[in-house]
């Protein structure tokens, strides 16, 4: 599994004592089924659960690095890639899987892609992806049950920088992801019991950045910076239980896009940053969520799109920045959320867009210190919906957007700035 695709699925103290519940891997279920002739690979000696105990510490930094230079050239795609501990778990047709997840990063983890490109008919690609400590598990018709405790320490920062440099190209893309603490979660025919501690004291940081001259077509960059970050999807099965804790002390979390072409049809530049986020969806199961977030970090979210010559289809760009960020959501089963979020981090999204011509021009802006969503879907079936939320920020809110555009068929901007939002929503025939 690529570490962008982990971490795009989709996020702090150290040195702290957790609770017995968090660190420790709970006791092989007792009276458990008998182990079954087939399938073979679901049987463990005396009909024990599959267990996993794991442990990864990585004591020194990470660093990658891709470079590419081509003065013509029918395509080209660039990666980099560095995680200073990876987790994959998976699990088909089981009696059960317990899972005992301890990761800790205590030196850097660095991503970084270079490309100058001259002339191309095709797409060039180029993406750096950096996550200190990653965790995905998926599992099908077996229950799950999971403890996974993630820290990054102060000092151990994660960057990922992606810079493009291009003359006459067809097509350009950048992407830059940074990520703290990342967890994803799949579960489809299968009861969910999950708990998950996040703890990020870094700084993290996402950069995507381009100096084009002519793109035919369309010119994207996109960057996202996420301390800790928890995602999951229960479909079909047992009940999921999922309770999360998660807590962003670094100095900052900042996502920077800076996309320049000269010429072009269509240009995006897309940041997003955010303290703690968790999300997780449920359909025909019975969901429970408990969300617990604590951000002290600054969080930042800038998007440049300049065009310096003339587009001539859209000019966008967008900012996205949260303390902490809690999406919960269930279809045909009831969905009972509970969310504790206290934001104390300055939280800045900061949009300006600038060019002449094209169709049309549009900058969003957009700054939350705590934001918690739930939603149940009854249309599949009976269900009801049960929420408590608490929310308390003292972190500086701010969101700007500045537009410059000449001969524009139309042009839209917005800044939102909020300081606690909550929305939760019964969604019936």
């Amino acid at each position: 599994m690529k570490l962008s695709t982990l971490f795009l699925s989709g996020v702090a103290f150290a040195l702290t004592t957790f609770p017995a519940a968090a660190t420790e891997a709970p006791a092989p279920s007792e009276g458990g089924a008998s182990c079954q002739p087939a399938p073979a690979s679901s049987c463990s000696g005396g009909g024990q659960l599959p267990f996993i105990d794991n442990e990864q510490l990585q004591m020194s930094s990470v660093f990658a690095s891709y470079e590419l230079r081509a003065e013509n050239t029918g395509s080209a795609a660039g990666a980099s890639a560095a995680s200073a501990n990876l987790l994959t778990t998976s699990a088909q047709n089981a009696q059960g899987l317990i899972i005992d997840n301890v990761q800790g990063a205590f030196g850097t983890t660095t991503a970084q892609t270079w490309m100058d490109v001259g002339h191309s008919d095709g797409t060039i690609s180029n993406t750096a992806a950096a996550t200190a400590n990653g965790f995905s598990a998926a599992v099908d018709a077996t229950a799950v049950s999971m403890n996974s405790t993630q820290v990054v320490h102060p000092g151990a920062d994660v960057n990922a920088w992606s810079y493009t440099r291009s003359r006459n190209i067809y097509a350009a893309a950048n992407a830059a992801a940074a990520g703290g603490n990342v967890t994803t979660l799949h579960a489809a025919n299968s009861g969910v019991d999950a708990r998950i501690v996040q703890n990020s004291a870094a700084n993290i940081r996402a950069t995507a950045e381009t100096d084009h001259c002519c793109v035919r077509t369309a010119a994207t960059a996109t960057a996202i910076a996420s301390a800790n970050n928890a995602t999951g999807a229960s479909t079909g099965g047992g009940p999921a239980l999922v309770s999360t804790d998660q807590r962003s002390s670094g100095r900052e979390v900042i996502a920077l896009v800076d996309l320049y072409v000269g010429f072009t049809g269509d240009a995006l530049a897309v940041s997003s940053a955010n303290g703690n986020a968790l999300t997780y969806g449920g359909a025909f199961v019975p969901l429970t969520v408990f969300a617990t977030q604590d951000n002290s970090s600054d969080v930042t979210s800038q998007s440049y799109a300049t065009v310096g010559g003339d587009f001539t289809g859209a000019l966008s760009a967008s900012s996205y920045g949260v303390g902490n960020s809690a999406v919960a959501q269930n279809a045909g089963a009831d969905g009972r959320f509970v969310t504790d979020q206290s934001n104390s981090g300055r939280v800045t999204a900061y949009t300006a867009v600038a060019g002449t011509g094209g169709v049309g021009a549009t900058g969003v802006s957009m700054a939350v210190g705590n934001m918690a969503s739930g939603v149940v879907c009854t249309t599949c079936g009976p269900a009801t919906l049960v929420a408590a939320n608490r929310q308390t920020n003292a972190g500086l809110i701010t969101a700007s957007t500045t537009m410059v555009s000449g001969g524009a068929g139309h042009v839209v901007g917005a800044a939102t700035a909020v300081g606690n939002a909550a929305t939760y929503s019964v969604r019936g025939h």
